[in-house]
């Protein structure tokens, strides 16, 4: 999946979040972007149910908000990184693979820590009330290789057992009181006055 060439909205980032600073306003634009472009395909209804049924969509969303950049996620995503030290990011985990395959990881990793890690952060990702995303960026090193791993934290409010994601219908329909529809992203975003 290439999201190089999502520009329907223009990212916002801040230059500089308060505390240590790992990364920069270009990669937090990249990562809003990445984000942004995730969430107007799952808005239009063009994310793959799962790995065995091609012609089966997930359906749309009618009030899927577009993501911002939030320094405290920043902030809360670097100190999970550090503390994590590296083990449950290691490359060899593949979140597409999870994506595609909903629970196979080929992985030496205990399953149930995987799956459950990635499951979590998919679906903070998909859930249309989360507006805010923060990134850290840590690199890695193990006697097989080195690595950079990304961790992203998911600003409030996170999903609760027995809500759904979002609502179904048709893309910005459904936009909160203040938002509207950005048409070319079709997803719901701050007015501005």
């Amino acid at each position: 999946m290439v999201l190089t060439n999502f520009k329907y909205l223009v990212a916002e980032a801040p230059e500089r979040c308060y505390g240590r600073n790992v990364m920069s306003q270009e990669m937090r634009k990249a990562i809003v972007d990445a984000h942004n472009k995730l969430r107007h395909n799952l808005a239009i209804g063009s994310v793959q149910r799962d790995a065995y049924h091609y012609d089966k969509r997930m359906p749309n969303a009618s009030n899927m908000r577009a993501m911002k950049y939030d320094c405290e996620s920043e902030q809360k995503a670097l100190l999970a990184i550090q503390q994590d030290d590296c083990e449950i990011l290691k490359p060899r985990i593949a979140f597409e693979d999870l994506v595609r395959n909903y629970g196979y990881i080929n992985t030496t990793l205990p399953l149930y820590r995987a799956v459950k890690f990635l499951k979590k952060a998919l679906v903070d990702m998909a859930n249309a009330d989360t507006e805010g995303v923060g990134c850290a960026v840590n690199f890695c090193s193990s006697s097989a290789n080195n690595y950079y791993a990304v961790y992203c934290y998911y600003s409030a409010p996170h999903v609760e057992a027995g809500k759904g994601l979002y609502r179904e219908g048709a893309p910005c329909s459904a936009c909160p009181e203040g938002y509207q529809c950005y048409d070319d992203s079709k997803l719901c975003r701050e007015k501005r006055f």
